[in-house]
């Protein structure tokens, strides 16, 4: 929702969500400075996805699911170059 100003990010990721097909359709997911999978939006699996962006995602050749323990490999991660984490927490105690 506040990335639309955004340009140009890449996705790796365990899990692709909804909002990233979206994302990649407007532009601001474009993975164009990516060391590793460069252009592509990298995820093991799909979750949370609607029709429309199902639809989206069929047969685009931006996505590109793999393994999780490639996706989740330290060593695939550390070769990208700009590299920001983002999590959620369901629970903080």
């Amino acid at each position: 929702m506040y990335l639309g100003a955004r340009r140009d990010l890449g996705v790796h990721t365990e899990i692709i969500t909804g909002g990233i097909a979206t994302l990649v359709r407007d532009g601001v997911v474009t993975g164009h400075f990516k060391t590793v999978h460069r252009g592509k939006v990298v995820g093991s699996s799909l979750a949370a996805i609607d029709r429309v962006e199902r639809a989206l995602i069929d047969n685009h050749p931006v996505f590109e699911l793999y393994e999780f323990n490639y996706v989740n490999d330290v060593r695939v991660i550390l070769q990208q170059e700009n590299m920001v984490a983002v999590n959620n927490a369901l629970m903080v105690t």
